[in-house]
């Protein structure tokens, strides 16, 4: 423990004076300043406790985690159920296109068989 003396220097104070003072005391100033620590004391644990409740009371519970997760999964079943179904139709206009392109082939060919002078065939750009 120490305290400043006038000229700013600290001075230690010894545990004999702290002895004396604590001795010095009355008692009845000791059984005020008890009171008042154990009402502060009181008052923050209840505040604690206060907002632990809170806390449990809004804090989900095992239960509404696997709720929250059976909803996660139904949607991400539907999702991938859609991606199927679009998937699927992606392939038939595959597809339908593959078998359009083909035809034109086969239609140009059978065109130039028919025709022999029709200029040379355009290279895709």
């Amino acid at each position: 423990m120490s305290d400043r003396t006038k000229d700013g220097k600290m001075r230690h104070k010894t545990r004999a004076a702290l002895v004396c003072y604590d001795h010095c005391m009355e008692q009845p100033d000791l059984e005020q300043i008890k009171v008042i620590i154990d009402a502060g004391f009181e008052k923050h644990l209840a505040t604690v406790h206060e907002e632990v409740s809170d806390i449990r009371a809004e804090m989900a519970t095992a239960d509404d985690i696997a709720a929250i997760r059976a909803d996660i999964t139904d949607g991400f079943s539907k999702v991938d159920d859609r991606l199927i179904g679009i998937d699927n139709r992606l392939g038939g206009i595959d597809r339908r296109v593959d078998d359009e392109a083909l035809r034109r082939n086969d239609f140009e060919e059978r065109v130039r068989s028919v025709v022999p002078n029709l200029p040379p065939r355009q290279p895709n750009l």
